[in-house]
């Protein structure tokens, strides 16, 4: 949400001393004024296994960021968080002396812990919107991108934000013309589409006139995040790593890779079997569906997913993006669709190698061919493998552009920690369970080959 780092240790306080007040509370609904000790004594022992694992699920799920949340993406997060919670806790409970937390506890506990949990993050938001006030904002790009980038803008800040002007980037801008809006609104954006000498102009008025500045990077300021400051004789020096996973993280990447995945096959089993009869029963054709994609290096490699289309789907389009509402996809494979369950086959994937949990997704030979001669510097994208999630998929949605999804995929890479894969991880779940993330490309935005269109080709 919109508190600063400085605010994380007493948010996070306050959240804690929350969802144990209502854990213990919970007992009193329960037994009334006397709590048998055999109950009790387990919870006391848990409350700091509770308090962390409620710190990494708010952390996992951005609760502790600063980025601008709805009302309802919070309280989602929340629920999501509190029944993860529970789960483990009561798992947690049969090591520690069986199954000593009635059922009805666990319940209660969640209903109470999800009210006041949901109240207090709520007031925390509205809090920090009173104190931004309303704010105006100026779009600077150029003609053909702004009307979409002014609606991102807008659904992205909320209501209290107001874009006042919105002016092309060319370098024929009078100075005079950009001086004047920047000096009468709160916050600039800038598009990555604007000139270098723009960019630089705009950069010292918000400097100067001491204005917020929103900036969509390209690969060479997203090449320049989190640089290492060194100096050369008395010179300062920027030393920048190269695009790829350091040797030092690939073995543990690989570790945990094939532990998960492992893991994951062996427990998931009874329902690969269930979702192979549904599929079976649903629509006549193979329970698996295998594509060939390119991964690491542009080698090619064979994705297995649950099939979630009619048989030869493509027969007759070639290779095209799903569209909101296809008639292609089958009634179970919208389902798995929304689940994402249809991604679980490629498990094996890893295990074999050729894919990791988490990393940019594997495009198709066709459109990774496309993009690459369309997009600057997609062919980068190639120098790590592919996940079965990444930061694209948890930031963006199924139509979100390549060009974008492009620039999530070298932030990924560039800023790589094992701590990143496990909250892309977490989030995963999150996104999961939220249909608007996987809907197909809307009828109504332009699609040509199988691509959105990009502002201007």
């Amino acid at each position: 949400m919109n508190s600063s780092r400085s605010a994380f240790l007493p948010v996070a306080m306050i959240d804690v001393a929350l969802v144990n007040t209502g854990m213990y509370f919970s007992f009193y609904v329960r037994f009334g004024g006397e709590i048998p000790k055999a109950s009790i004594e387990p919870f006391i022992q848990l409350i700091p296994f509770i308090s962390l694992v409620l710190i990494i699920m708010f952390w996992s799920f951005g609760l502790y960021s600063s980025r601008f949340r709805r009302y309802s993406e919070i309280v989602y997060s929340i629920g999501l968080s509190i029944i993860i919670l529970n789960v483990l806790s009561a798992t947690m409970t049969f090591f520690v002396r069986g199954f000593s937390f009635p059922r009805s506890v666990l319940i209660i506990s969640g209903f109470i812990e999800f009210g006041l949990l949901s109240i207090w993050r709520c007031m925390l938001q509205y809090a920090f919107e009173l104190g931004d006030g309303f704010r105006t904002v100026t779009v600077v790009g150029q003609d053909g991108y702004m009307d979409i980038f002014s609606e991102r803008l807008y659904h992205l800040i909320g209501r209290k934000y107001e874009i006042r002007h919105v002016l092309n980037g060319n370098e024929s801008n009078e100075p005079l013309d950009l001086e004047h809006a920047i000096n009468r609104t709160d916050i600039v954006c800038l598009n990555s589409t604007v000139p270098q000498e723009v960019k630089e102009r705009i950069m010292e008025l918000c400097l100067e006139l001491d204005k917020e500045l929103i900036l969509i990077p390209t690969i060479y300021e997203i090449m320049m995040h989190n640089v290492t400051m060194d100096n050369m004789d008395d010179v300062p020096i920027f030393r920048i790593e190269p695009l790829q996973i350091r040797p030092a993280y690939q073995l543990r990447k690989r570790l945990f890779d094939v532990v998960v995945s492992a893991v994951g096959l062996v427990v998931l089993l009874p329902l690969f079997l269930l979702l192979a009869v549904l599929i079976k029963v649903d629509s006549p054709g193979p329970v698996f569906y295998k594509q060939v994609r390119v991964g690491l290096g542009g080698s090619k490699f064979r994705l297995i997913k649950f099939r979630t289309m009619v048989n030869d789907a493509e027969k007759r389009t070639g290779p095209v993006l799903a569209l909101e509402n296809d008639h292609r996809v089958t009634n179970v494979g919208r389902f798995l669709r929304k689940t994402r369950l249809d991604e679980l086959p490629q498990l094996i994937n890893i295990l074999k190698g050729e894919m990791s949990l988490v990393g940019p997704r594997p495009e198709r030979p066709f459109f990774v061919n496309q993009f690459s001669g369309e997009i600057p510097g997609y062919e980068h994208r190639l120098k790590v493998k592919p996940g079965i999630t990444g930061l694209a998929q948890i930031m963006g949605k199924y139509d979100t552009d390549p060009e974008d999804k492009l620039r999530y995929d070298l932030y990924y890479m560039k800023n790589y920690s094992p701590l990143l894969d496990i909250q892309i991880i977490f989030q995963t779940l999150r996104v999961a369970l939220t249909p608007d993330a996987a809907r197909g490309v809307s009828e109504q935005r332009p699609v040509v080959n199988g691509r959105i269109r990009l502002p201007g080709k």
